[in-house]
């Protein structure tokens, strides 16, 4: 060892296997990931961040994250004397002149970002589209600071943040399941009145397949590591079973491109070996819904228990058997799952099923993104604008169609930026890849695999349907970029003193009087300017309309939600109650409401239904009172039956009900 002054560096320092945390214990989550874990769980609880409570409530605490590091380092640099000696992360001592800056792709990816949003704001300029241009900056603006905070935390911090984002994805793939297996309107949707499909509380089926898909193979990927883990097996058999329970066909292509990722970036026998229980264990759970998922049959929830509980048997119990019959058992399950298939082929419910979600034809899509090309050849270089197209076609039974946004985010970012905002897309996804493409060696390799898999799941299923606009979804993202990307000092930077090389630094700590360190991965200068664009991404955030507040939509948001209030009011003698109904429904869209009453008096039926009323939608929250007469008895006070029904459209309508009972008051 050599020794100069106060800074002693050691000529080979071997970092152990976890860093050490911002607290100063191994494995601990620092207070700013926190932050962002709860900004997920907010933004699945309220629909995927999509109306604009649950974006407001999204955005703020995204933008929170980078103040509350900020405050984390000043109360640190208080607490703790000044001096040159800084220990690394792997508790090697960094000399005062050690590299703290990022690595330059993370540098990069805020950059690209601004781009990109930038030029939505100048096209937003001319056409005067300011909210929906303002939406990019606020959803470019929450993967700007998400990334580098996410970046600037250890291996250990990332893991666990890995994990918390894996236990979300358990509670999805569980209400989406419960949905569709008691037909509960809160937790799947009655789509197109032909199946149930589960989608959680984000209410949309094909988002809920997008994240679950993403979270199911980052907890596929930590099972390949630590493959008895009964934890891990059974989120990420739940996960797979939730992307089943959602029926979206881009959800299962975007989970099986995903995994080939996966096999190929984790060791192709080792991936399969220890994942390949919980996809059969799911296949089992989702072949015994499926009786439960044609709108025309009475749902099974018994069968469905039963298969979820032998899925979780095999899932979790053949990883547990000796290993010179775990091929064998595997055969066997697999054989007995093919069998029962074959078998149900023919029934009502399974052909129902097949016949609608067994093929790739898609006439909404395929028109939508025909009249997209027209606009693309008419305005090829700069688009028509965020926010101003609008697609037409003819359906296959001859009668015109419109909608708002394109099934593919490619396609809607052409139309609307033109091949200026496309370059500048590229330039973006270029500055993604340069960040998550080195692949750590060791224990995080599998860590680094899901992610990198999780992030080619969201691309592909990007072509497919509208995903970036609900804000959680690209929230995530960032968070996977994050934990793909390198370690701050580590390999990827272009400056490596003699700590960086010896202990591969994550970050500088300052060292305490008693010895202790606490982790400063962040100069102050940066926490700053990532708290100022927090800052700007609020603000921005407030400005957004609901609906408009991410850059690509279509035409299908999430269900709208419909709830008859408890209580209606009695007037002129029992000739009319008033009920109270409130409705929130996308942006632009347009609603038909109706509330039908019904109540015995005596040996009768007094029973009414009101006029419809037509609610343009504000993406907001709107309440009404509808008047409805009875046409036989007069109604009286006490126990009613309330039904009320509101017609969501453009595009092909969606019927959204609340039906229960209600009571009769006089005030």
């Amino acid at each position: 060892m050599r020794s100069t002054g106060r800074t002693t560096v050691p000529p080979q320092a071997t970092p152990p296997p976890l860093a050490a945390g911002p607290s100063g214990q191994v494995g601990a989550l620092p207070t700013d990931l926190v932050v962002l874990i709860v900004a997920v769980a907010a933004g699945v609880v309220a629909q995927g961040g999509y109306y604009r409570p649950g974006r407001l409530l999204l955005t703020a605490l995204v933008c929170a994250a980078p103040i509350v590091a900020l405050a984390r380092a000043a109360l640190g640099r208080a607490g703790h004397a000044p001096g040159p000696a800084r220990t690394g992360s792997y508790g090697v001592v960094a000399p005062p002149s050690a590299d703290r800056r990022w690595p330059t792709p993370v540098r990069l990816l805020a950059p690209a970002c601004a781009a990109l949003a930038g030029w939505a704001l100048t096209r937003a300029a001319v056409t005067g589209e300011y909210p929906v241009a303002l939406g990019y900056l606020a959803t470019l603006g929450t993967v700007a600071v998400a990334v580098p905070l996410v970046v600037r935390a250890g291996p250990a911090a990332r893991e666990r943040l890995a994990e918390a984002l894996i236990a979300i994805g358990a509670g999805v793939a569980v209400t989406s399941w419960v949905g569709v297996a008691w037909r509960l309107p809160r937790f799947a949707v009655p789509v197109e009145h032909r199946l149930w499909r589960g989608g959680s509380t984000l209410t949309y089926p094909n988002a809920a397949a997008a994240l679950l898909a993403m979270l199911a193979l980052l907890g596929l990927a930590l099972l390949v590591g630590r493959p008895r883990s009964v934890p891990l097996g059974a989120a990420g058999y739940l996960m797979v079973v939730g992307v089943g329970a959602a029926l979206s066909r881009a959800g299962l292509l975007a989970l099986l491109a995903g995994y080939l990722v996966l096999v190929l970036a984790a060791g192709v026998r080792r991936t399969l070996a220890r994942t390949s229980p919980a996809l059969l264990g799911a296949a089992v759970a989702v072949a015994a819904l499926a009786p439960s998922f044609p709108v025309g049959w009475p749902p099974r929830p018994t069968l469905a228990v039963a298969g979820l509980l032998a899925g979780a048997a095999v899932a979790l119990g053949v990883p547990r058997l000796p290993a010179r019959i775990r091929p064998a058992a595997l055969a066997g399950s697999l054989s007995l799952v093919a069998a029962a298939v074959v078998g149900r082929l023919g029934s009502g419910p399974v052909a129902a099923v097949l016949a609608s979600r067994g093929t790739a034809a898609s006439s909404g899509r395929s028109g939508a993104a025909g009249a997209a090309l027209d606009l693309v050849a008419r305005y090829p270089l700069a688009g028509t604008g965020p926010g101003l197209a609008r697609f037409f076609w003819h359906s296959p039974d001859g009668r015109g169609a419109v909608a708002l946004y394109a099934h593919d985010e490619y396609l809607q970012l052409l139309v609307d930026l033109g091949a200026i905002g496309a370059a500048l897309l590229l330039v973006l996804i270029a500055t993604i890849w340069s960040t998550a493409r080195r692949a750590p060696a060791g224990r995080h390799r599998p860590l680094w695999a899901g992610a990198v898999a999780a992030l080619v799941a969201l691309a592909v299923h990007s072509g497919f349907d509208f995903l970036w606009h609900i804000a959680v979804l690209p929230l995530v993202g960032g968070l996977l970029v994050g934990i793909a990307g390198p370690a701050r000092n580590g390999p990827s930077g272009r400056r490596r003193t003699g700590a960086a090389r010896s202990g591969g630094v994550l970050g500088r700590t300052i060292r305490s009087r008693s010895g202790e360190g606490v982790q400063m991965n962040m100069s102050r200068s940066r926490l700053v300017a990532l708290a100022a664009v927090a800052a700007g991404v609020a603000t921005a955030a407030v400005a957004v309309p609901a609906g408009a507040a991410v850059s690509l939509q279509s035409e299908s948001p999430p269900a709208a939600t419909l709830n008859l209030g408890g209580k209606a009011r009695l007037d002129a003698n029992g000739a009319v109650v008033f009920t109270s109904v409130s409705l929130t429904c996308p942006r632009r869209a347009e609603g038909y409401l109706r509330v039908r009453v019904t109540q015995a008096v005596g040996n009768a039926i007094a029973s009414g239904e009101s006029d419809t009323v037509t609610v343009r939608c504000t993406g907001s929250e709107q309440r009404f009172s509808l008047s409805v007469s009875p046409t036989q008895r007069p109604f009286r006070k006490g126990v009613a039956f309330g039904r009320a029904v509101a017609d969501v459209c453009p595009g092909p309508c969606e019927t959204t009900v609340d039906e229960h009972n209600i009571q009769i008051v006089t005030k």
